[in-house]
């Protein structure tokens, strides 16, 4: 179940969907992106999952509709809050992830790059690193 959530594509339905219903094409203009194959198959999953409802209607061409299910509107809450976490540690995660990618020169030792050229250069593949993100070393708060 836990790909439903970690899936970006069913977030950006998920949450498309949450305004209202939507057709097809609405969804694909809405989620940035997305194909029409991956957003077909997304939204059969979805339906698959009773996390979204489709509505055929009869007419020529046929109208198709798109909406969250009574369970598929429980979600959205804890959708919200990952993004608010996301949205609040944004500036954090990127310097962790531009000190874990910088050269070993440039932060000192850390990052598995940094363990796999230890290892390389001593010809020793017991050297252990200690990796440690900028502002997370033990005893800081």
């Amino acid at each position: 179940m836990l790909d439903i959530i970690a899936n970006k594509r069913t977030v950006l339905i998920i949450g498309a969907l949450s305004n209202g219903t939507r057709r097809f094409q609405q969804l694909r203009r809405e989620v940035d992106g997305v194909t029409q194959k991956m957003l077909t198959q997304t939204l059969r999953a979805l339906e698959r999952d009773g996390l979204v409802g489709r509505r055929i209607y009869a007419t020529v061409p046929p109208r198709v509709e798109y909406s969250l299910t009574r369970l598929g509107h429980t979600i959205t809450g804890p959708l919200w809050a990952v993004r608010e976490w996301a949205e609040t540690h944004v500036e954090e995660i990127e310097a962790s992830r531009a000190a874990w990618d910088a050269p070993i020169s440039a932060r000192g030792v850390g990052g598995h790059e940094a363990a796999n050229r230890e290892s390389a250069a001593t010809g020793r593949s017991d050297a252990a690193l200690l990796v440690v993100p900028p502002g997370l070393e033990p005893g800081l708060s």
